[in-house]
């Protein structure tokens, strides 16, 4: 067990993962537990988002690009984000959670110029689990995404 494990401030990502996995498989929701083991990877980018987003204002718009299965939106959301999300699959995200909980889903290649996004607009970008997976030089996307966010906006890969 991981000091993590029993750390409240960790308490809402974990909540995101276990309501995703309900969602995506209930029949077999015990045995996608195991999520919540094999996320620890993620806990210090769960750890950057929290003292990120108190270092900002209120009322914040987030997006999270190659969001995946969508726990990160799910998490963004949960701190009171306003959350667009954003993958080149379809399938993947929980749809009916994200609506149900006001995160805007988009399925766009990031590889393709044209971001149907406007510019200036997230207070906070999501970039995890995205790059080594981009067929093309990351710098000229790098330096799209950062038009997209505000002039004080953050972030994370």
């Amino acid at each position: 067990m991981l000091p993590q494990d029993t750390d409240p401030k960790y308490a809402l990502y974990r909540q995101a993962i276990l309501d995703n996995c309900r969602l995506r498989e209930p029949a077999r929701f015990n045995t996608l537990r195991y999520e919540i083991e094999a996320r620890h990877y993620e806990y210090p980018v769960v750890d950057l988002i929290s003292r990120t987003v108190a270092s900002l204002d209120k009322d914040l718009t987030a997006l999270d690009l190659g969001c995946g299965h969508g726990t990160l939106s799910l998490y963004l959301n949960s701190l009171g984000l306003n959350v667009d999300a954003v993958d080149i699959n379809t399938t993947n995200p929980p749809h009916n959670l994200f609506k149900e909980r006001g995160i805007r889903f988009k399925q766009h290649d990031l590889t393709q110029e044209g971001d149907p996004f406007p510019d200036a607009h997230y207070d906070l970008i999501i970039l995890v689990e995205v790059l080594e997976h981009l067929p093309v030089n990351p710098i000229p996307f790098l330096k799209r995404i950062s038009k997209l966010l505000k002039p004080e906006g953050r972030l994370i890969i």
